[in-house]
């Protein structure tokens, strides 16, 4: 059997995920960032990544695939 496959030449999506002790978690996917509860089961915020980057020196509104990084010392 020989597959095929065709390019859409769609974005594929580059997601990175941390979650906090408390519950907390930040998932960032492709340019978009979004905070959840899962304690209150609830959507805190979702915004582009550059609503979240504006105004920090050195970024610029052409950002993508953003990583997100656990701190386990801070939590």
């Amino acid at each position: 059997m020989k597959v095929i496959y065709i390019y859409s030449f769609g974005v594929p999506s580059d997601n990175a995920m941390a979650i906090s002790n408390d519950g907390f978690i930040v998932s960032a996917i492709n340019t978009n960032v979004q905070f959840y509860d899962t304690n209150k089961d609830t959507l805190i915020k979702k915004m582009s990544l550059r609503q979240f980057a504006w105004g920090l020196d050195g970024v610029n509104s052409h950002q993508y695939d953003p990583k997100a990084i656990y701190d386990p010392v801070n939590d």
